[in-house]
Protein backbone atom coordinates (compact mmCIF):
# COMPACT_ATOMS: atom_id res chain seq x y z
CA UNK A 1 0.00 0.00 0.00
CA UNK A 2 2.96 2.42 1.04
CA UNK A 3 5.22 1.59 -2.31
CA UNK A 4 1.83 2.44 -4.44
CA UNK A 5 1.09 5.59 -3.00
CA UNK A 6 4.55 6.82 -2.96
CA UNK A 7 4.94 5.94 -6.59
CA UNK A 8 1.22 6.54 -8.16
CA UNK A 9 -0.67 9.28 -6.74
CA UNK A 10 -0.49 12.61 -8.46
CA UNK A 11 -2.40 16.21 -7.20
CA UNK A 12 -4.51 15.92 -9.87
CA UNK A 13 -5.94 12.89 -8.42
CA UNK A 14 -7.40 15.09 -5.45
CA UNK A 15 -10.74 16.26 -6.85
CA UNK A 16 -11.64 17.72 -3.30
CA UNK A 17 -9.95 18.96 0.45
CA UNK A 18 -11.93 15.14 1.56
CA UNK A 19 -10.02 13.01 -1.20
CA UNK A 20 -6.67 14.66 0.48
CA UNK A 21 -7.81 14.36 4.53
CA UNK A 22 -8.77 10.58 3.24
CA UNK A 23 -5.33 9.95 1.52
CA UNK A 24 -3.00 11.57 4.16
CA UNK A 25 -5.34 8.92 7.44
CA UNK A 26 -4.24 6.06 4.70
CA UNK A 27 -0.80 6.76 4.36
CA UNK A 28 -0.11 7.77 8.06
CA UNK A 29 -2.15 4.70 9.12
CA UNK A 30 0.80 2.75 7.23
CA UNK A 31 3.54 4.53 7.82
CA UNK A 32 4.13 4.37 11.70
CA UNK A 33 4.40 0.57 11.63
CA UNK A 34 6.94 0.62 8.15
CA UNK A 35 10.04 0.22 7.79
CA UNK A 36 9.56 2.00 4.43
CA UNK A 37 8.81 5.38 6.31
CA UNK A 38 12.23 6.48 5.48
CA UNK A 39 11.48 6.48 1.81
CA UNK A 40 8.72 8.99 1.90
CA UNK A 41 10.79 11.77 3.74
CA UNK A 42 8.73 13.80 1.24
CA UNK A 43 6.15 13.30 -0.81
CA UNK A 44 6.59 12.96 -4.57
CA UNK A 45 3.15 13.74 -5.95
CA UNK A 46 3.71 17.22 -4.91
CA UNK A 47 4.94 19.36 -8.11
CA UNK A 48 5.91 22.73 -6.95
CA UNK A 49 6.69 25.39 -9.72
CA UNK A 50 10.14 27.26 -9.74
CA UNK A 51 9.44 29.64 -7.32
CA UNK A 52 13.04 31.74 -5.65
CA UNK A 53 12.12 29.53 -2.12
CA UNK A 54 12.01 26.06 -3.05
CA UNK A 55 15.59 24.20 -3.70
CA UNK A 56 15.11 21.85 -6.59
CA UNK A 57 18.08 19.72 -7.45
CA UNK A 58 17.83 17.78 -10.67
CA UNK A 59 19.31 14.78 -9.19
CA UNK A 60 16.65 14.66 -6.40
CA UNK A 61 13.48 15.06 -8.92
CA UNK A 62 11.43 13.69 -6.42
CA UNK A 63 12.85 16.02 -3.40
CA UNK A 64 11.30 19.63 -2.44
CA UNK A 65 13.28 21.62 -0.05
CA UNK A 66 11.17 24.72 1.24
CA UNK A 67 14.23 27.70 2.92
CA UNK A 68 11.30 29.26 4.92
CA UNK A 69 7.80 30.21 5.35
CA UNK A 70 7.30 32.15 1.52
CA UNK A 71 4.52 33.62 2.57
CA UNK A 72 4.62 37.50 1.58
CA UNK A 73 4.79 39.68 4.99
CA UNK A 74 1.06 41.41 3.07
CA UNK A 75 -0.37 38.00 2.86
CA UNK A 76 1.19 37.28 6.47
CA UNK A 77 -2.45 38.00 8.01
CA UNK A 78 -4.16 36.37 5.91
CA UNK A 79 -1.84 32.69 6.05
CA UNK A 80 -1.96 32.65 9.60
CA UNK A 81 -5.63 33.26 9.87
CA UNK A 82 -6.07 30.37 7.81
CA UNK A 83 -2.92 28.32 8.86
CA UNK A 84 -1.56 27.96 5.95
CA UNK A 85 1.65 29.44 3.11
CA UNK A 86 0.92 31.50 0.43
CA UNK A 87 4.04 32.34 -2.67
CA UNK A 88 2.59 35.16 -4.31
CA UNK A 89 4.34 35.65 -7.77
CA UNK A 90 2.26 35.63 -11.11
CA UNK A 91 -0.41 33.88 -8.67
CA UNK A 92 -1.54 33.34 -5.43
CA UNK A 93 -0.02 29.65 -4.95
CA UNK A 94 -1.59 28.32 -1.64
CA UNK A 95 0.10 25.87 0.49
CA UNK A 96 -2.40 23.41 2.71
CA UNK A 97 -1.02 20.99 5.48
CA UNK A 98 -3.04 17.99 5.00
CA UNK A 99 -4.65 18.13 8.44
CA UNK A 100 -5.85 21.72 7.98
CA UNK A 101 -9.89 21.61 6.10
CA UNK A 102 -9.89 25.14 4.28
CA UNK A 103 -12.59 27.01 2.97
CA UNK A 104 -11.33 27.99 -0.65
CA UNK A 105 -14.56 30.50 -1.18
CA UNK A 106 -13.21 32.29 1.56
CA UNK A 107 -9.76 32.84 0.86
CA UNK A 108 -10.13 33.36 -3.37
CA UNK A 109 -12.56 36.31 -2.12
CA UNK A 110 -10.06 37.59 -0.06
CA UNK A 111 -9.11 41.16 -0.52
CA UNK A 112 -5.42 40.54 -0.40
CA UNK A 113 -6.06 38.07 -3.33
CA UNK A 114 -8.00 40.16 -5.40
CA UNK A 115 -6.41 40.07 -9.08
CA UNK A 116 -4.62 37.16 -8.82
CA UNK A 117 -5.20 33.29 -9.68
CA UNK A 118 -5.30 31.00 -7.03
CA UNK A 119 -3.64 27.42 -7.09
CA UNK A 120 -3.63 24.96 -4.19
CA UNK A 121 -0.70 22.35 -3.29
CA UNK A 122 -0.79 20.21 -0.64
CA UNK A 123 1.94 18.88 2.03
CA UNK A 124 2.33 16.72 4.91
CA UNK A 125 1.35 17.91 7.78
CA UNK A 126 4.85 17.07 9.44
CA UNK A 127 6.48 18.95 6.38
CA UNK A 128 4.33 22.01 7.38
CA UNK A 129 5.30 21.99 11.15
CA UNK A 130 9.01 21.90 10.06
CA UNK A 131 8.56 24.25 7.56
CA UNK A 132 6.98 26.54 9.70
CA UNK A 133 9.45 26.29 12.19
CA UNK A 134 13.07 25.73 10.84
CA UNK A 135 13.36 22.61 12.98
CA UNK A 136 13.25 24.38 16.49
CA UNK A 137 13.25 21.76 19.50
CA UNK A 138 9.85 22.80 20.39
CA UNK A 139 8.48 21.29 17.33
CA UNK A 140 10.90 18.76 15.72
CA UNK A 141 9.93 16.62 19.14
CA UNK A 142 10.92 12.90 19.93
CA UNK A 143 7.20 11.92 18.44
CA UNK A 144 8.16 13.22 15.14
CA UNK A 145 11.44 12.12 15.09
CA UNK A 146 10.38 8.64 15.72
CA UNK A 147 7.54 8.92 13.03
CA UNK A 148 10.40 10.14 10.30
CA UNK A 149 14.12 8.92 11.87
CA UNK A 150 15.99 10.21 8.97
CA UNK A 151 14.36 13.10 8.07
CA UNK A 152 16.64 15.23 10.08
CA UNK A 153 19.54 14.39 8.49
CA UNK A 154 17.97 14.40 5.36
CA UNK A 155 17.15 17.79 5.49
CA UNK A 156 20.53 19.25 6.72
CA UNK A 157 22.13 17.51 4.19
CA UNK A 158 20.26 19.02 1.44
CA UNK A 159 20.41 22.38 3.32
CA UNK A 160 24.50 21.96 3.53
CA UNK A 161 24.49 21.48 -0.19
CA UNK A 162 22.23 24.61 -0.99
CA UNK A 163 24.54 26.91 0.95
CA UNK A 164 27.70 25.29 -0.73
CA UNK A 165 28.51 23.38 2.08
CA UNK A 166 30.57 20.04 1.75
CA UNK A 167 30.58 19.10 5.68
CA UNK A 168 28.21 19.13 8.46
CA UNK A 169 29.09 19.89 12.09
CA UNK A 170 27.51 18.50 15.34
CA UNK A 171 29.40 20.39 17.86
CA UNK A 172 28.98 20.38 21.38
CA UNK A 173 30.61 23.38 23.77
CA UNK A 174 30.33 25.17 26.91
CA UNK A 175 29.84 28.65 26.89
CA UNK A 176 29.70 30.92 30.35
CA UNK A 177 29.64 27.37 31.90
CA UNK A 178 26.56 26.46 29.81
CA UNK A 179 26.39 23.57 27.85
CA UNK A 180 26.27 24.79 23.78
CA UNK A 181 25.05 22.31 20.70
CA UNK A 182 25.57 23.82 17.30
CA UNK A 183 25.01 22.68 13.95
CA UNK A 184 27.28 23.97 11.84
CA UNK A 185 28.66 23.63 7.78
CA UNK A 186 32.06 23.49 6.23
CA UNK A 187 31.61 26.14 3.39
CA UNK A 188 34.81 26.62 1.47
CA UNK A 189 37.55 26.92 4.38
CA UNK A 190 35.21 28.24 6.83
CA UNK A 191 32.70 27.17 9.42
CA UNK A 192 28.86 28.72 9.28
CA UNK A 193 25.93 28.19 11.72
CA UNK A 194 23.46 26.43 10.06
CA UNK A 195 19.77 28.09 10.36
CA UNK A 196 18.27 25.10 11.68
CA UNK A 197 19.00 24.71 15.55
CA UNK A 198 18.70 21.31 17.69
CA UNK A 199 19.40 20.25 20.66
CA UNK A 200 21.41 17.80 22.02
CA UNK A 201 18.89 14.95 22.68
CA UNK A 202 17.10 15.61 18.98
CA UNK A 203 20.75 15.16 18.18
CA UNK A 204 21.61 12.19 19.78
CA UNK A 205 18.68 10.58 18.27
CA UNK A 206 19.08 11.81 14.57
CA UNK A 207 22.56 10.44 14.98
CA UNK A 208 21.81 7.29 16.54
CA UNK A 209 18.55 6.25 14.35
CA UNK A 210 21.46 7.09 11.04
CA UNK A 211 24.15 4.80 12.47
CA UNK A 212 21.78 1.76 13.09
CA UNK A 213 19.68 2.21 9.76
CA UNK A 214 21.84 3.15 7.51
CA UNK A 215 25.55 2.07 8.79
CA UNK A 216 27.19 -1.71 9.60
CA UNK A 217 28.34 -0.29 12.77
CA UNK A 218 26.46 0.04 16.07
CA UNK A 219 25.17 3.15 17.70
CA UNK A 220 27.04 1.90 21.18
CA UNK A 221 30.22 2.30 19.15
CA UNK A 222 29.74 6.12 19.22
CA UNK A 223 30.01 6.21 23.02
CA UNK A 224 33.61 4.93 23.44
CA UNK A 225 36.83 6.93 24.00
CA UNK A 226 38.10 5.99 20.89
CA UNK A 227 35.34 7.22 18.49
CA UNK A 228 33.79 5.84 15.51
CA UNK A 229 34.58 6.25 11.75
CA UNK A 230 31.79 4.65 9.25
CA UNK A 231 30.74 5.21 5.38
CA UNK A 232 26.82 5.48 5.17
CA UNK A 233 26.31 4.88 1.20
CA UNK A 234 23.34 6.41 -0.66
CA UNK A 235 21.66 8.28 2.31
CA UNK A 236 18.59 8.94 -0.61
CA UNK A 237 18.15 5.34 -1.89
CA UNK A 238 18.90 7.23 -5.23
CA UNK A 239 22.53 6.40 -5.49
CA UNK A 240 23.18 10.26 -5.76
CA UNK A 241 25.17 11.23 -2.32
CA UNK A 242 27.16 8.99 0.10
CA UNK A 243 28.17 10.14 3.39
CA UNK A 244 31.56 9.73 5.77
CA UNK A 245 30.89 9.94 9.00
CA UNK A 246 32.93 10.56 12.11
CA UNK A 247 32.51 11.13 15.71
CA UNK A 248 33.60 10.98 19.40
CA UNK A 249 32.05 11.79 22.67
CA UNK A 250 33.92 15.50 24.12
CA UNK A 251 33.14 16.87 27.70
CA UNK A 252 29.62 18.97 26.47
CA UNK A 253 28.48 16.39 24.48
CA UNK A 254 29.42 15.13 21.20
CA UNK A 255 31.57 16.44 18.17
CA UNK A 256 30.21 14.68 14.97
CA UNK A 257 31.42 15.57 11.52
CA UNK A 258 29.48 14.46 8.19
CA UNK A 259 30.99 14.66 4.84
CA UNK A 260 29.32 15.12 1.82
CA UNK A 261 29.99 12.54 -1.32
CA UNK A 262 27.70 13.89 -4.17
CA UNK A 263 28.47 10.95 -6.49
CA UNK A 264 27.13 13.06 -9.38
CA UNK A 265 30.27 15.09 -8.41
CA UNK A 266 32.61 12.12 -8.55
CA UNK A 267 31.04 10.45 -11.75
CA UNK A 268 32.17 13.98 -13.82
CA UNK A 269 34.86 13.98 -16.25
CA UNK A 270 37.15 17.11 -16.28
CA UNK A 271 35.58 19.15 -18.59
CA UNK A 272 32.54 18.77 -16.08
CA UNK A 273 34.63 20.39 -12.63
CA UNK A 274 34.15 23.81 -13.44
CA UNK A 275 38.11 24.66 -14.03
CA UNK A 276 38.58 27.72 -16.59
CA UNK A 277 39.35 26.38 -20.17
CA UNK A 278 43.24 26.52 -19.83
CA UNK A 279 43.29 24.38 -16.65
CA UNK A 280 41.01 21.78 -17.78
CA UNK A 281 43.12 21.26 -20.63
CA UNK A 282 46.35 21.11 -19.16
CA UNK A 283 44.17 18.49 -16.17
CA UNK A 284 43.14 16.47 -20.10
CA UNK A 285 46.91 16.24 -20.82
CA UNK A 286 48.02 14.84 -17.14
CA UNK A 287 45.08 12.24 -17.41
CA UNK A 288 46.33 10.96 -21.30
CA UNK A 289 49.58 9.74 -19.38
CA UNK A 290 49.81 6.52 -17.64
CA UNK A 291 53.63 6.94 -16.25
CA UNK A 292 54.84 9.60 -13.64
CA UNK A 293 53.94 10.68 -10.44
CA UNK A 294 51.08 13.18 -9.80
CA UNK A 295 51.00 14.77 -6.51
CA UNK A 296 47.06 16.64 -5.69
CA UNK A 297 47.37 18.87 -2.80
CA UNK A 298 45.31 21.74 -0.73
CA UNK A 299 43.41 22.34 1.87
CA UNK A 300 40.69 20.13 3.27
CA UNK A 301 37.50 19.95 1.26
CA UNK A 302 39.48 21.81 -1.46
CA UNK A 303 38.65 19.93 -4.39
CA UNK A 304 41.41 17.68 -4.91
CA UNK A 305 39.88 14.57 -4.07
CA UNK A 306 37.03 15.55 -6.75
CA UNK A 307 40.37 16.14 -9.71
CA UNK A 308 41.49 12.92 -9.34
CA UNK A 309 38.00 11.10 -10.09
CA UNK A 310 38.02 13.39 -12.83
CA UNK A 311 41.10 12.52 -14.22
CA UNK A 312 40.30 8.43 -13.28
CA UNK A 313 36.98 8.96 -14.76
CA UNK A 314 39.12 9.79 -18.11
CA UNK A 315 41.32 7.20 -17.79
CA UNK A 316 38.90 4.40 -16.91
CA UNK A 317 38.01 4.08 -21.13
CA UNK A 318 41.33 3.47 -21.83
CA UNK A 319 42.74 0.03 -22.40
CA UNK A 320 44.71 -0.21 -19.32
CA UNK A 321 44.59 -2.11 -15.82
CA UNK A 322 43.66 0.32 -12.76
CA UNK A 323 43.77 -0.03 -8.75
CA UNK A 324 42.79 2.00 -6.09
CA UNK A 325 44.07 1.75 -2.31
CA UNK A 326 42.44 4.05 0.07
CA UNK A 327 41.34 4.47 3.90
CA UNK A 328 38.53 4.35 3.55
CA UNK A 329 37.07 3.97 -0.49
CA UNK A 330 35.16 6.88 -0.64
CA UNK A 331 33.77 6.83 -3.77
CA UNK A 332 32.20 3.14 -5.64
CA UNK A 333 34.90 2.79 -9.07
CA UNK A 334 34.48 0.49 -11.98
CA UNK A 335 38.17 -0.47 -11.23
CA UNK A 336 39.13 -2.80 -8.10
CA UNK A 337 39.70 -0.84 -5.08
CA UNK A 338 41.28 -2.04 -1.90
CA UNK A 339 40.54 -0.92 1.39
CA UNK A 340 43.88 -1.04 3.97
CA UNK A 341 41.88 -0.15 7.00
CA UNK A 342 44.84 2.13 7.90
CA UNK A 343 47.51 -0.73 8.10
CA UNK A 344 50.49 0.70 6.79
CA UNK A 345 51.95 -2.83 6.79
CA UNK A 346 49.30 -3.94 4.79
CA UNK A 347 49.66 -0.89 2.47
CA UNK A 348 53.50 -1.55 1.71
CA UNK A 349 52.63 -5.59 1.30
CA UNK A 350 49.91 -4.68 -1.23
CA UNK A 351 52.22 -1.95 -2.98
CA UNK A 352 54.92 -3.87 -3.17
CA UNK A 353 52.57 -6.84 -5.07
CA UNK A 354 51.34 -4.22 -7.25
CA UNK A 355 54.24 -4.41 -9.46
CA UNK A 356 53.54 -8.49 -10.07
CA UNK A 357 49.83 -7.91 -11.13
CA UNK A 358 50.29 -6.20 -14.63
CA UNK A 359 49.34 -3.05 -13.43
CA UNK A 360 49.10 0.75 -16.08
CA UNK A 361 47.87 2.95 -12.96
CA UNK A 362 47.49 3.40 -9.19
CA UNK A 363 45.48 5.52 -7.30
CA UNK A 364 46.60 5.79 -3.61
CA UNK A 365 44.55 8.32 -1.36
CA UNK A 366 47.63 10.00 0.77
CA UNK A 367 51.80 8.63 1.28
CA UNK A 368 51.19 8.71 5.01
CA UNK A 369 55.37 7.68 5.76
CA UNK A 370 58.40 7.75 4.58
CA UNK A 371 58.78 3.64 3.63
CA UNK A 372 54.89 3.85 1.51
CA UNK A 373 56.84 6.99 -0.48
CA UNK A 374 59.76 4.93 -1.14
CA UNK A 375 57.52 1.90 -2.55
CA UNK A 376 55.50 4.43 -4.28
CA UNK A 377 59.13 5.39 -6.09
CA UNK A 378 59.28 1.76 -6.46
CA UNK A 379 56.39 1.59 -8.43
CA UNK A 380 56.58 4.37 -10.42
CA UNK A 381 59.96 2.99 -11.47
CA UNK A 382 58.49 0.33 -12.73
CA UNK A 383 56.62 2.13 -15.37
CA UNK A 384 53.28 2.55 -13.36
CA UNK A 385 51.95 5.54 -13.27
CA UNK A 386 50.86 6.88 -9.20
CA UNK A 387 48.49 9.89 -8.47
CA UNK A 388 47.99 10.35 -4.85
CA UNK A 389 47.63 13.75 -2.46
CA UNK A 390 50.17 14.73 0.02
CA UNK A 391 50.31 18.41 1.91
CA UNK A 392 51.74 21.38 0.63
CA UNK A 393 50.33 25.29 0.84
CA UNK A 394 52.09 26.12 -2.64
CA UNK A 395 53.37 24.43 -5.06
CA UNK A 396 56.94 25.60 -5.05
CA UNK A 397 57.37 24.18 -1.57
CA UNK A 398 57.75 20.91 -3.50
CA UNK A 399 61.65 20.19 -2.40
CA UNK A 400 61.02 20.73 1.32
CA UNK A 401 58.23 18.15 0.74
CA UNK A 402 59.73 15.27 -1.00
CA UNK A 403 63.32 15.71 1.63
CA UNK A 404 60.45 15.55 4.33
CA UNK A 405 59.32 12.08 2.04
CA UNK A 406 62.98 10.50 1.00
CA UNK A 407 65.66 12.27 3.13
CA UNK A 408 68.74 12.87 1.41
CA UNK A 409 67.79 10.48 -1.65
CA UNK A 410 64.77 13.13 -2.54
CA UNK A 411 66.58 13.77 -5.52
CA UNK A 412 65.42 9.80 -7.22
CA UNK A 413 62.28 10.64 -7.24
CA UNK A 414 62.33 13.81 -9.11
CA UNK A 415 62.97 12.62 -12.76
CA UNK A 416 59.75 10.56 -12.25
CA UNK A 417 57.37 13.59 -11.37
CA UNK A 418 54.43 14.86 -13.85
CA UNK A 419 52.48 17.35 -12.11
CA UNK A 420 51.96 18.78 -8.58
CA UNK A 421 48.54 20.13 -8.63
CA UNK A 422 47.37 23.09 -5.74
CA UNK A 423 43.89 23.21 -4.97
CA UNK A 424 41.95 26.24 -3.59
CA UNK A 425 37.88 26.70 -3.43
CA UNK A 426 36.47 30.31 -3.38
CA UNK A 427 33.45 31.39 -3.37
CA UNK A 428 32.11 32.90 -6.53
CA UNK A 429 29.66 35.57 -6.58
CA UNK A 430 26.39 35.45 -8.91
CA UNK A 431 23.95 38.52 -9.28
CA UNK A 432 21.92 40.18 -11.58
CA UNK A 433 23.50 43.80 -11.03
CA UNK A 434 27.54 44.82 -9.72
CA UNK A 435 28.56 47.95 -9.11
CA UNK A 436 32.06 48.57 -9.33
CA UNK A 437 33.99 50.25 -6.64
CA UNK A 438 37.71 51.89 -5.93
CA UNK A 439 39.85 50.15 -4.36
CA UNK A 440 40.87 52.62 -0.77
CA UNK A 441 42.72 52.38 2.58
CA UNK A 442 39.11 52.99 3.75
CA UNK A 443 37.82 50.11 2.92
CA UNK A 444 40.41 47.46 3.38
CA UNK A 445 43.60 47.36 5.67
CA UNK A 446 46.47 49.15 4.99
CA UNK A 447 48.97 46.07 4.57
CA UNK A 448 46.53 43.98 2.03
CA UNK A 449 45.60 47.24 0.39
CA UNK A 450 49.54 47.02 -0.60
CA UNK A 451 49.31 43.45 -1.09
CA UNK A 452 46.38 43.83 -3.77
CA UNK A 453 48.23 47.07 -5.22
CA UNK A 454 51.03 44.94 -6.15
CA UNK A 455 48.60 42.15 -8.01
CA UNK A 456 47.29 44.93 -10.03
CA UNK A 457 43.63 45.48 -8.44
CA UNK A 458 42.69 49.16 -8.30
CA UNK A 459 38.53 47.92 -8.59
CA UNK A 460 36.37 45.48 -7.57
CA UNK A 461 32.62 44.50 -7.96
CA UNK A 462 30.11 43.83 -5.47
CA UNK A 463 26.46 43.42 -5.87
CA UNK A 464 23.98 46.14 -6.30
CA UNK A 465 21.86 47.18 -2.67
CA UNK A 466 18.75 44.77 -2.45
CA UNK A 467 20.29 42.48 -5.49
CA UNK A 468 19.63 38.60 -4.53
CA UNK A 469 23.18 37.21 -4.55
CA UNK A 470 23.65 33.33 -5.39
CA UNK A 471 27.01 31.87 -3.83
CA UNK A 472 28.71 29.23 -5.75
CA UNK A 473 31.85 27.46 -5.01
CA UNK A 474 34.54 27.88 -7.64
CA UNK A 475 37.69 25.66 -7.54
CA UNK A 476 40.81 27.37 -9.01
CA UNK A 477 44.49 25.29 -8.93
CA UNK A 478 47.88 26.33 -10.13
CA UNK A 479 49.74 23.56 -12.15
CA UNK A 480 53.56 22.52 -12.00
CA UNK A 481 53.62 20.64 -15.64
CA UNK A 482 57.20 18.77 -15.54
CA UNK A 483 59.86 19.03 -18.33
CA UNK A 484 63.33 18.26 -19.34
CA UNK A 485 64.21 21.75 -18.14
CA UNK A 486 62.34 21.86 -14.56
CA UNK A 487 63.57 18.59 -13.62
CA UNK A 488 67.41 19.70 -14.53
CA UNK A 489 67.30 22.84 -12.85
CA UNK A 490 66.28 20.88 -9.29
CA UNK A 491 68.55 18.36 -9.68
CA UNK A 492 71.22 20.62 -10.55
CA UNK A 493 70.11 22.47 -7.48
CA UNK A 494 72.67 22.31 -4.48
CA UNK A 495 70.21 23.54 -2.05
CA UNK A 496 66.57 23.38 -0.98
CA UNK A 497 66.13 26.91 -1.04
CA UNK A 498 67.21 27.23 -4.43
CA UNK A 499 64.79 25.05 -5.59
CA UNK A 500 61.58 26.83 -4.04
CA UNK A 501 63.32 29.90 -5.60
CA UNK A 502 63.44 28.53 -8.82
CA UNK A 503 59.93 27.07 -8.74
CA UNK A 504 58.39 30.27 -7.09
CA UNK A 505 59.74 32.32 -10.22
CA UNK A 506 58.35 29.64 -13.14
CA UNK A 507 54.84 29.67 -11.57
CA UNK A 508 54.75 33.11 -11.30
CA UNK A 509 56.48 34.58 -14.36
CA UNK A 510 53.59 31.49 -16.30
CA UNK A 511 50.85 33.09 -14.35
CA UNK A 512 49.40 29.81 -12.82
CA UNK A 513 49.98 30.91 -9.72
CA UNK A 514 46.25 31.40 -7.20
CA UNK A 515 46.41 34.76 -6.59
CA UNK A 516 46.89 35.55 -10.73
CA UNK A 517 44.01 33.56 -11.46
CA UNK A 518 41.79 35.04 -8.65
CA UNK A 519 42.66 38.68 -9.54
CA UNK A 520 41.03 38.15 -13.08
CA UNK A 521 38.37 36.65 -11.41
CA UNK A 522 37.81 39.94 -9.46
CA UNK A 523 38.40 42.04 -12.23
CA UNK A 524 35.58 40.22 -14.26
CA UNK A 525 33.20 40.60 -11.26
CA UNK A 526 33.18 36.73 -10.59
CA UNK A 527 34.75 37.05 -6.74
CA UNK A 528 34.34 39.72 -4.22
CA UNK A 529 37.15 41.28 -3.32
CA UNK A 530 36.80 39.77 0.31
CA UNK A 531 37.85 35.98 -1.17
CA UNK A 532 41.63 37.77 -2.16
CA UNK A 533 41.80 39.46 1.74
CA UNK A 534 40.78 35.84 3.28
CA UNK A 535 43.68 34.43 0.89
CA UNK A 536 45.79 37.04 2.66
CA UNK A 537 45.22 36.96 5.56
CA UNK A 538 45.40 32.65 5.83
CA UNK A 539 49.18 33.32 4.28
CA UNK A 540 47.76 31.03 1.63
Amino acid sequence: MLTTIQVELDINDFKTIEDVRAINSIMEENIVNSYLIDSLYLLRFISFQDISNVFYNKYHEHLVYLSGDPTPPDMREEANYYNVFISKKKTITVYVPMDIVLDKTVIETSPAFVGYHVEYKYIMACNATILRNHLDPKVLSKKLLDFRPLLVIRRLILDCIACGGTDIHFNSFYENKERCHKVQYRVSREIIDSSFHLDYELIHMAINKLIDRKSSTLPIDLETINGMTTDIPNIFNDETVDLRFTGSIVSAGLYVVIAIQQVTTTSKKIDELGFPKEDAEKLREIAKKNEGLVLNTGPMRSGKNTTIFGILNEKIHMPIRIIEYSNPVEVRMPIPQINYKGDINALKSLMRMAKKQDLDYAVLNEIPNQEVAFAVRDLVNSAVGVITTTHLTRVWHLPYKLEELYGKDYKTIISQLLAVINHRMFREQVAEHLIEYELTASTVTTDFLSFAYELGVRRYFEPAPNTKVHLKLQPLIEILLFNDEIRTQLLNSAMLSDSEQFLEKHIRKTGENLETKLVQGINRGQFNIRELEQFFMRGD
